[in-house]
């Protein structure tokens, strides 16, 4: 029987870690920027905020939350570039990436095919995953 194929579900991933994915280390970021990327790359995922047609993004309640949150965290830093302010993502933030990835993405893999499959398909999967990385 042949490996389920690595999918990631959007609406299996953290507030925090899709706002988290759209920062990066040099531009600063707004959570109505952040908010905008999510809503464009996955419409259906509404839990950050959602656009009527035509209009930006309004960020919900439990996207000002992990935004808050996430602002308070070493994982970020406020910066301001111009007319421009938002958050940047510090080193700290990308192993916060790293974390939440094989929280929420490799590690649900890893046990359905342990389930499906066997603790042996599941290691090498691991080990595979690991050398891709």
């Amino acid at each position: 029987m042949t490996r389920p194929p690595l999918v990631i579900n959007p609406f299996a991933l953290s507030p925090e870690h899709h706002l988290l994915r759209r920062l990066n280390d040099r531009e600063p970021t707004t959570l109505l920027d952040a908010v905008a990327r999510v809503v464009q790359l996955y419409p259906q995922f509404t839990v950050l905020g959602c656009a009527a047609p035509g209009q930006d993004p309004q960020p919900s309640a439990a996207a000002m939350r992990a935004w808050d949150a996430i602002a308070r965290e070493p994982w970020t830093r406020a910066v301001r570039q111009g007319h421009r302010h938002g958050l940047v993502l510090t080193g700290q933030g990308e192993l916060r990436l790293q974390d939440l990835w094989h929280r929420e993405v490799i590690t649900p893999y890893l046990r359905r095919v342990e389930h499906d499959l066997g603790e042996g398909a599941a290691r090498q999967a691991a080990a595979e995953l690991a050398r891709e990385r």
